[in-house]
């Protein structure tokens, strides 16, 4: 494939700026820091909740005691702090105190309180389907207000995690996106260990972050469903392409690739693709200021073998493409992917999305055999 992107890089300027942005990409060194244990929704399978709502680390730590710590992962090299947490927004002085340290970054949040116009991170804005849905798998609407504290703020992508039951509220969704001038980006719902021990009868049935009555009607993805989401995303970039930042490939990849790229991957093992598993440069911090022992992805309930994140998409869909024998698509659908990839870190310093290209994806990129 080397030799395709050699000549798509060649041949394309457009090609050309991507390729090197994605070899820049290499020089970043990125760590996990929870900033809160508290959160204002109840999210269904919460990444960060166990059942009951514990975690390791449910202590917060003082702004001195972050400082200290952000001071020195500075000097370790993090050049790319992530902020999460359960709801990071919840600890604005640690925000602040993080920009004193770092003038790039990223924070998760779900939307609902607005973050200082001098915070200079990417911020990525968690949407599960429209209003109705929010309210039944969220324990509250975040919908309408994360919108609408969005507009104009270059710093927001809107970050759509799909699941089994808000497939058909994606064009809405992307739709109003369009209307408000927003751009979102898509993942799909992981499990944790809690939530697929509910469904598979496991426990007490006690889960607070479980607002199911159902076993039978839950997040989890199925075939069927991962096939639904392919069709629905496929349908959204082409009808909005200004809007989702995302293509056809990076969909497959998302909701067919990732379960046979891990398919056989023994209990507890991190895929070596994975980036934030692997590379030992990154870590995970709790929110008493404590590293992770186990997991250094910050998504430690969650089994890499259903683990549809965006921070697992990427590294893994290129590494796929990287093993393809000089096939021109596969050079696109690298460079395009590396295209999204950028923008979902780094758009907020280039907020005039207009995906990589104008030309037609082949009809035979990235066919995953």
């Amino acid at each position: 494939m080397l030799i395709s992107i050699r000549k798509l890089v060649q041949d394309d300027p457009t090609y050309r700026v991507v390729y090197e942005r994605a070899r820049a990409s290499r020089q970043r060194v990125t760590t996990v820091y929870d900033l809160s244990s508290r959160c204002n929704l109840f999210c269904e399978g919460c990444l960060y909740f166990n059942r009951d709502g514990g975690h390791p680390g449910n202590a917060d730590s003082t702004t001195g005691e972050f400082d200290a710590l952000f001071a020195a992962e500075k000097l370790r090299g993090v050049n790319y702090p992530v902020f999460g947490g359960a709801e990071p927004t919840l600890q604005p002085a640690l925000i602040r105190q993080a920009a004193r340290h770092w003038n790039d970054g990223m924070i998760h949040t779900n939307g609902t309180r607005r973050i200082d116009a001098a915070i200079p991170f990417r911020i990525l804005v968690s949407l599960w389907g429209g209003p109705e849905l929010s309210r039944a798998w969220r324990g509250g609407d975040n919908y309408e207000k994360a919108m609408r504290q969005s507009v104009g703020d270059q710093r927001i992508l809107m970050n759509y995690t799909v699941n089994a039951q808000n497939i058909d509220d994606i064009h809405r969704v992307v739709s109003d996106c369009a209307k408000r001038g927003l751009k979102i980006t898509f993942q799909g719902f992981s499990p944790t260990a809690d939530y697929t021990n509910y469904l598979k009868g496991d426990g007490d049935g006690r889960h607070d972050f479980i607002q199911s009555d159902s076993k039978d009607i839950n997040l989890a993805m199925t075939p069927d469903k991962c096939a639904a989401s392919i069709v629905a995303i496929g349908r959204a970039i082409d009808q909005f392409p200004e809007t989702v930042v995302f293509t056809k490939a990076l969909a497959r990849w998302t909701f067919e690739g990732l379960a046979r790229s891990v398919k056989g991957l023994p209990d507890n093992a991190a895929p070596k693709e994975c980036i934030a598993a692997t590379d030992a440069r990154h870590r995970h911090y709790f929110v008493d200021g404590q590293q992770a022992g186990e997991k250094s992805c910050g998504h430690g309930q969650v089994d890499c073998r259903t683990c549809k994140t965006y921070t697992f998409i990427f590294p893994s869909f290129f590494g796929y493409l990287s093993q393809s024998k000089g096939i021109r698509s596969a050079g696109e659908d690298y460079l395009k992917g590396h295209a999204v990839f950028d923008y979902v870190y780094n758009g907020h310093n280039r907020p005039d999305w207009r995906g990589i290209d104008r030309h037609a994806e082949s009809s035979a990129s990235s066919k995953l055999a």
